[in-house]
């Protein structure tokens, strides 16, 4: 079915319940349809449909929403103490440097 192809299955579960009251007239373009046609959509929308659009709610709620705003400072965060532990490292280093420096200088 084309639903699939154009991922437009919202939209036409929505005319389907108007097709329940159309009685065979499509709600969107308002020419008759065909039992088979009505049947194809109906059965597309079967109690599998409804079981997976459940399953994906379930999902969503155990899906975090980002603040990106936060999780921009926590990035700035971390990058100024990265810097600080490098500065730091280069301190201890240069520190170490100049002490074999003076211990050689003293052999």
């Amino acid at each position: 079915m084309k639903i699939h192809k154009l991922d437009n299955s919202d939209w036409v579960k929505d005319g389907v319940n108007y097709l329940q009251q159309t009685e065979n007239i499509c709600p969107f373009c308002q020419q008759s349809i065909s039992k088979d046609l009505r049947e194809q959509i109906e059965s597309f929308f079967d109690e599998t449909y409804e079981n997976k659009k459940k399953e994906l709610a379930v999902i969503g709620r155990d899906i975090p929403i980002l603040d990106f705003k936060e999780l921009k400072a926590k990035i700035e965060l971390l990058k100024n103490t990265y810097k600080n532990n490098l500065s730091e490292l280069e301190k201890d280093n240069n520190s170490t440097f100049e002490n074999i420096k003076t211990e050689k200088n003293l052999l």
